[in-house]
């Protein structure tokens, strides 16, 4: 008898059948995260565990920001469509790998192309694990070598720079991020992380039009200045399904250095469309000055349980120096196995 009403109650009333039989229902454990949209995590995937979370981003270049930091408006915005699936594989208790082909869509004033982007591969490390009821972080270190599989070189002038969708160099990164879980009560956490890198890249040979510039004639080498980024970023939960992330993320990076024949650009007539006599042809631009950014990226997230979540928000720049002003959507699904 006593097993029918149990089964009764749980039908009707799970809690209190729970309570009936002197069994209290188990907390839903948490916190559930995603996010941040863009500060990696500060714990590796464990061996015999996946990590796989497909981004997309949708970006688009408004305008520049000059050497005094004024913010210019482009005549013709640039808009970058880029799917990247990652996927991290557990190899040990303390290491992990992960690979980010990168799929790209460029269009601005009427011209197109599509591309594979340059291709990261890292591998990182825990070097300390959290502590509870201390303020002991856990600390990840990561190596990245990205492969210039992208398109860089010879680039189609008519094509407006839709055709690039790489760099041409080989660049070697190290990292480390910091990550730390506070408890608010109740459902309500608080997940603080801190991430710095700093990035060497190799020469690269350039011909024609091409990432850096150039023009007709150009035939060289690019040296790309290091570069150095560093990200704050916190989540709160405030119940066990939802989050809430923001990313702040600055940029520095030195100016590239170029040597051998730059080329030349021809200038056409504003007017008519035609090109001008040869002598208003002038020396190509190749390489980039100094530069730095700072940008926030807010986003939304919904847990659906602790191993799947759906993160979402805008990424834009707020100021920066001789670089790009933009407006980036980012969308993520995160499924962890």
């Amino acid at each position: 008898m006593k097993k029918y009403l149990y089964n009764l109650l749980i039908a009707i009333f799970p809690s209190f059948a729970y309570s009936a039989m002197g069994q209290a229902p188990e907390p839903p454990q948490g916190p559930w995260f995603t996010g941040s949209l863009l500060t990696p995590g500060s714990n590796v995937i464990k061996q015999g565990h996946f990590d796989i979370e497909p981004y997309l981003f949708y970006n688009t270049i408004t305008g520049t920001y000059d050497k005094k930091w004024a913010s210019h408006s482009n005549e013709h915005n640039f808009t970058n469509v880029t799917f990247t699936p990652f996927t991290i594989i557990g190899l040990t208790s303390f290491m992990d790998a992960t690979i980010s082909p990168q799929v790209l869509y460029n269009h601005t004033n009427g011209q197109s192309s599509t591309h594979f982007g340059d291709f990261p591969l890292q591998v990182s490390f825990q070097l300390c694990e959290e502590k509870a009821n201390s303020w002991i972080p856990s600390i990840r270190l990561f190596l990245t070598e990205l492969f210039p599989t992208g398109k860089y070189n010879k680039l189609n002038p008519k094509k407006l720079g839709t055709d690039s969708s790489g760099g041409g160099s080989y660049e070697t990164t190290i990292a480390l991020v910091f990550g730390k879980l506070f408890s608010l009560g109740g459902s309500n956490f608080l997940k603080i992380r801190y991430f710095l890198d700093y990035t060497v890249s190799s020469a690269v040979h350039v011909k024609g039009f091409n990432t850096w510039g150039g023009g007709y004639g150009t035939d060289g080498k690019i040296y790309p200045g290091n570069e150095f980024s560093t990200s704050l970023a916190l989540e709160y939960t405030p119940a066990l399904h939802w989050a809430f992330a923001l990313d702040i993320i600055g940029v520095s990076t030195k100016h590239n250095r170029f040597s051998g024949n730059p080329g030349i650009n021809q200038q056409t007539n504003s007017i008519t469309g035609t090109v001008q006599a040869l002598t208003s042809f002038e020396i190509a631009s190749v390489g980039n000055h100094s530069a730095e950014q700072v940008s926030l990226a807010p986003a939304v997230e919904y847990n659906f349980s602790p191993n799947i979540g759906l993160i979402g928000g805008v990424w834009f720049s707020i100021f920066g120096r001789n670089t790009a002003q933009f407006v980036n959507g980012v969308l993520a699904l995160n499924i962890y196995y």
